[in-house]
């Protein structure tokens, strides 16, 4: 079994309250969750009253206490395996609340190409589209005198949005997103560490009526039905072996 990576696996502590814990809690639970737990030792202890007391206890309804641990359970697993999108992959969910006030951006730009979709491996395949957006520069012009300098931001958009940025997204169309600045590193294939700044989707949209490249209009209800799977809220986001894409 593995060890915890929340606590010294010798503890006897409670996790909550401090009391003598004999009893080992799964801090993501249920069939599939407790056996991820187990795999990436993400468990405490806990004494009988926080784990089992039908009041207090995690397993009752003292909710407060289980989105606690669950929070300190995925900060705990970014820290030590990745990033957010590889927990969301794996686990399903973002379980932190946080001000997203503290971390937030929004774009206007084109598609300098189709986005590159790829779909992560696991239990739970999940899309992951990469596109880049050309934001102009408001009122700098470019070396050559001709149009605006423009910055290349680029986005990644998980699962629903993923799947909506590779059926309707395409090259020069403009676009309108919000998201999260993330910041990582990979090493490529020649051992070189690379350090990489994305923007992780939120909510996009068209920026421009359908037929009108240039016009100011949002994206009116043309195209099909299914158009609003891919405005999607992700918490915060999976990076598996195919992220970057090299």
């Amino acid at each position: 079994m593995a060890k915890s990576i929340m606590e010294d696996p010798k503890n006897r502590v409670c996790w909550a309250c401090g009391a003598y814990a004999p009893e080992e809690h799964h801090v993501f639970y249920g069939v599939a969750n407790r056996k991820k737990s187990e795999k990436y030792g993400l468990k405490v202890h806990l004494c009988s009253r926080c784990h089992r007391d039908n009041l207090d206890g995690v397993h009752g309804q003292n909710k407060k206490l289980d989105q606690k641990l669950k929070e300190a359970g995925q900060r705990t697993f970014e820290q030590i395996y990745g990033s957010r999108e590889m927990f969301i992959q794996i686990f399903g969910k973002n379980y932190i609340q946080e001000d997203e006030k503290m971390n937030k951006v929004v774009l206007m730009g084109r598609l300098t190409r189709d986005p590159e979709v790829r779909y992560s491996q696991g239990e739970r395949s999940m899309a992951i589209a990469r596109y880049t957006l050309a934001v102009e520069r408001r009122g700098r012009k470019s070396q050559d005198g001709n149009g605006q300098q423009a910055d290349f931001i680029n986005c990644i958009a998980f699962d629903k949005a993923g799947e909506f940025a590779e059926k309707y997204f395409r090259q020069g169309q403009r676009v309108l997103i919000a998201g999260r600045i993330q910041t990582g590193s990979y090493t490529n294939r020649d051992g070189q560490k690379v350090y990489t700044t994305d923007v992780i989707v939120d909510d996009q949209e068209f920026a421009d009526s359908k037929g009108g490249q240039n016009g100011g209009g949002r994206q009116q209800q043309e195209t099909p039905s299914d158009i609003g799977d891919g405005f999607m809220n992700i918490p915060d986001g999976v990076e598996d072996e195919g992220l970057p894409f090299n």
